[in-house]
């Protein structure tokens, strides 16, 4: 019973964003329960900010943004653009990627084996997902038992529009549909696949074990009937990063690998030959892809937005900006989707200011990943740009949407310790046998 806190911790990190309908007030339940969760182990939190510099400079940072989102706010409720409620669910949101972070730590304090407790999770997730694909006889069930997951119990938020999936699994449109498993849409489910990803081939590069080989496998799979093309070209980064840079001569380690390829291509053709139109959203290459919008025009009002107002763009000051590059390169698209760039959105969440913050806060974890063992450090800069890439594409990025890779940023902080101890565990049985 004296782990179940630590178990408990491990499953709410794992199923993040699955039960974001299921409210108490504007916290879903898994956010309440990492929030009680982390009152129990606050003198640890002090603890581990007083005795680890990487601990305490990341929350450093983390602070710093959320006081450049608070001040922010303040000129946006002078302005009238927002009122004083959302100031305060801005910076109470601040505080939770620092507590989310900080449980993290706590498994990793507590041991590794946690860590596995969440990729058994994601195998569930994924196969979640696979039993949702319109390939799947049962498809329809899990969609009837997806509805209930995704039906709001909080009359202030709408529950997510799954029409679209049901059509596609009822006249089985399999070449356009998006993978999106317990998640509401896919691009939610493409954030959770890249830090998974990450994650497992870490575990997979630390202890050699199958089991991870099998969830990279299906996470490739799933990331193509995602149909989410910049998480397949931020997964075929870090893929290519690990495959040619690092290198390990271990036959059996070879032997893993060109297993884990060969099953990986195998399943993969099965999924495209079982598929009868050559429509996808991967393969198109016209604006009937999902790619009709102008992403260079959309990136370049952002930036224009942010440049022209420097602390903070309100909704307004936004819609001048588009309407000038509508009347300029006549895209309708301007009028009315964002940037879809994670890293520009940084100056719509944080001002202008942010940016440069958060050059500061990536030669931080740059500076530590290049401390690792050669094979880490390969990894995780590999990882930093593929997550780059993947939410260039995207409006989510880390700090204020995506919760779950933060867990790869504990990771890069905390790697060198973990290596250290199963090194010097090795070296006491060596010890051992010696005597």
């Amino acid at each position: 019973m004296k782990n179940a806190p630590y178990y408990l911790i491990a499953v709410l990190l794992a199923l993040d964003n699955v039960f974001v309908s299921k409210r108490i007030g504007f916290l879903s339940v898994d956010r309440l329960l990492e929030i009680l969760i982390f009152f129990l182990f606050f003198k640890q939190f002090i603890a581990e900010f007083k005795a680890n510099f990487f601990f305490k400079r990341f929350n450093q940072f983390l602070i710093a943004f959320i006081c450049l989102k608070f001040l922010m706010n303040l000129k946006f409720i002078i302005v009238g653009n927002i009122d004083l409620l959302v100031l305060i669910k801005d910076a109470f949101k601040g505080f939770t990627f620092i507590i989310y972070a900080f449980l993290f730590v706590v498994l990793l304090k507590k041991g590794t084996k946690y860590l596995r407790i969440i990729t058994w999770v994601h195998l569930g997730i994924l196969i979640f997902s696979l039993l949702h694909h319109p390939l799947s006889p049962i498809a329809g069930e899990i969609q009837e038992f997806k509805k209930t997951l995704l039906t709001s119990n909080s009359a202030s938020m709408q529950s997510a529009d799954l029409s679209n999936e049901e059509i596609y699994i009822e006249h089985g449109y399999a070449n356009r549909f998006r993978l999106s498993g317990p998640f509401a849409f896919a691009i939610t489910f493409s954030y959770f696949a890249i830090t998974s990803f990450i994650l497992n081939l870490f575990l997979f590069m630390k202890t050699n074990k199958k089991f991870y080989l099998l969830v990279l496998g299906l996470l490739v799979i799933t990331a193509f009937l995602s149909q989410t093309r910049s998480l397949i070209l931020g997964i075929f980064i870090i893929s290519a990063a690990y495959i040619l840079l690092i290198k390990n001569t271990g036959a059996r380690y070879k032997f893993r690998l060109f297993v884990a390829s060969i099953f990986s291509f195998l399943a993969l053709l099965a999924v495209f030959n079982s598929i009868s139109s050559i429509d996808s959203r991967i393969t198109s290459t016209d604006g009937t892809g999902g790619g009709s919008d102008n992403r260079p025009l959309l990136w370049t009002t952002g930036i224009m937005a942010v440049v022209e107002n420097p602390f903070g763009v309100t909704d307004a000051e936004y819609d001048v900006t588009r309407r000038e590059m509508f009347e300029r390169y006549g895209d309708s698209s301007l009028l009315h989707l964002t940037s879809h760039n994670g890293l520009i959105n940084v100056g719509f969440q944080y001002t202008f200011f942010g940016y440069i913050l958060f050059a500061f806060f990536s030669y931080f974890l740059y500076k530590h990943a290049i401390t690792l063992p050669k094979s880490y450090k390969i990894l995780f800069v590999s990882s930093l740009l593929g997550y780059l890439v993947h939410t260039s594409f995207h409006n989510n990025f880390i700090l204020y949407a995506d919760y779950p890779f933060l867990i790869i940023l504990m990771l890069i902080g905390y790697s060198e310790q973990i290596l250290e101890t199963k090194n010097s565990r090795q070296k006491n049985i060596s010890i051992d046998i010696g005597y």
